[in-house]
């Protein structure tokens, strides 16, 4: 079986010695070279990846044309590992064989894959078995390894767990048949698949001819596709972090954000022994690509697998200033309906206050003892048009005279007797302002 590399020249041989004896894989000595069947397996988003040959046959054999296969548990070389990269291969199923070599290789190439952006998927082959075996045994072979590939579980972590896919109960009946799964695969996992219509799998059928064996029915694993849960930022000494698996982002100058319209911060990647820093503005879509092409050159991580980090650090700081923001308010809303609280000395003083006879000489008085003489009218006018905002209709008051007058100093007195919290106060403002003002209640305050 001749393999080439990209640029179509053969660099590698592999032999399987069909006669009587030990079964023995035979490759050309020294380092092994080119990638099985590239040009289809490389072709889109998806690859199935075997452990061997024989296996990949099996799965051309069966309509799947998406697929190659390293050089044994330890044959998984750089040539195909930068092959899956420069293609921008998002997902990867793995159908290693079910033996402790299979989990042994599987788990350290999920690492190394997951690593750098791409989506691992276990395909779940009864514990001994491989790919060639399970499709003699499990008849039709086609459609048994496309049920399959449709149940392969999601890795979330790497665990040394053993396949969990059992060989079905063999039946003496003569035909083929297929019972219904408990669980089908899902729609989207058999859109997924890709069954391109391979150009030639007479060969791949001649050396995978075998003795017939009894028909037994096929039923797949059940689909254990996991959800990815949503990462939440987490707060150590005034800073933000983010962990997914071992990618550590860190977020200063969050607190400075005061809504979504702007998240301009200060954001570290850390990979490992590697990193990468950079100010920017996470709602622009400008310079969220240029820190996704900068800390691919500095980490080595790819792009589309920086780029969905980002996508979930922006989502995740979104919820984080959402709480914030509604924490605020509804502070704010519950000082607003509490009001100050009074002791019950300062409440019988300000009763008696009040029900004094003598109460606008009294407040005129005090206007007295605060240094603003004179303008006696005038001072208790605008004193009670501002009480008036506790009203259904409060009044309003303009302060007309000539320049220099004392205008603003008259408005400064008058206002320094209400409580800050009932005064809403700006230096200047237009006709339309008030239209956007957000969320500012002006329900029984003084606007001056």
């Amino acid at each position: 079986m001749p393999i080439e590399d990209q640029a179509g020249r053969v660099a590698e041989v592999y032999g399987r010695r069909l006669n009587a004896g030990e079964l023995r894989h035979l490759y050309l000595p020294g380092p092994h070279g080119g990638i099985f069947n590239h040009a289809a397996a490389l072709a889109g988003p998806e690859v199935i990846l075997c452990e061997a040959i024989f296996d990949a046959l099996t799965f051309i054999a069966s309509g799947l044309d998406n697929v190659t296969a390293i050089f044994g548990t330890e044959g998984f070389t750089d040539e195909l590992f930068t092959a899956l990269r420069e293609h921008k291969i998002r997902i990867v199923r793995l159908a290693y064989d079910a033996d402790e070599a299979g989990e042994r290789a599987a788990k350290r190439d999920t690492e190394k894959l997951r690593a750098h952006g791409m989506e691992v998927y276990r395909i779940k082959f009864p514990w001994g078995m491989d790919a060639n075996e399970y499709a003699r045994k499990v008849t039709p072979a086609a459609k048994s390894l496309r049920l399959l590939l449709g149940g392969a579980e999601w890795v979330s972590s790497v665990s040394s767990t053993h396949p969990t896919a059992t060989l079905p109960e063999q039946k003496s009946d003569v035909s083929p048949v297929v019972q219904p799964a408990a669980k089908q695969p899902s729609p989207e996992n058999q859109a997924s698949i890709s069954v391109p219509v391979p150009a030639s799998s007479s060969l791949a059928a001649s050396l995978l001819a075998a003795e017939p064996s009894a028909s037994v029915v096929a039923m797949p694993v059940e689909e254990a596709a996991k959800k990815k849960e949503q990462p939440m930022l987490s707060e150590r000494d005034g800073l933000y972090f983010l962990t997914l698996e071992e990618r550590e982002y860190r977020l200063s100058g969050l607190e400075k954000c005061i809504g979504l319209e702007s998240l301009k911060l200060t954001l570290r990647l850390q990979w490992r022994e590697y990193f990468h820093g950079d100010a920017l503005d996470l709602c622009r879509d400008l310079e969220r690509r240029r820190f996704v092409e900068r800390a691919s050159e500095e980490t080595g991580l790819t792009a589309d697998l920086l780029k969905r980090d980002l996508g979930r650090l922006l989502l995740a700081v979104e919820q984080h200033q959402e709480a914030k923001l509604r924490a605020e308010r509804c502070e704010a809303a519950r000082a607003e309906i509490a009001g100050p609280v009074l002791s019950p000395e300062e409440e019988a003083e300000a009763l008696a206050f009040l029900r004094a006879p003598d109460l606008l000489a009294k407040i005129t008085a005090a206007f007295d003892q605060c240094g603003v003489v004179g303008e006696d009218n005038n001072k208790l006018t605008a004193y009670l048009a501002c009480v008036s905002r506790l009203s259904e209709k409060p009044l309003a008051v303009i302060i007309q005279s000539t320049s220099a007058a004392g205008k603003s100093t008259l408005m400064d007195a008058v206002l320094a007797f209400f409580p800050e919290e009932a005064r809403v106060k700006y230096s200047a403002m237009t006709g339309q302002s008030l239209y956007y003002l957000g969320e500012t209640n002006l329900r029984h305050k003084i606007l001056a």
